[in-house]
């Protein structure tokens, strides 16, 4: 299921808006896993950047915060600021 309305609580229904999701785009490669995983639609942001690297960023105004993203990223490029 995709969620297409910005959420107020993570996956558990606790709501989570003293944290973000961010992306360490030194760690990052690009897979995309995260977005994969995400269940709401604009949460992640992909877009490249002049070199052509693929950069994924949260849009905090979409994320639920649930962590999901964080927790299949096999870089660890994902966390909680």
């Amino acid at each position: 299921m995709i969620i297409q309305k910005p959420i107020e609580t993570d996956f558990m229904g606790v709501l989570n808006l003293k944290s973000t999701v961010e992306t360490n785009l030194d760690l990052c490669i690009g897979c995309k896993t995260c977005v994969d995983q995400c269940p709401v639609e604009n949460a992640i942001i992909v877009s490249q950047n002049e070199s052509g690297r693929t950069i994924v960023q949260t849009n905090s105004d979409y994320c639920g915060r649930c962590g999901r993203c964080i927790g299949v990223c096999t870089e660890k490029a994902r966390h909680y600021a």
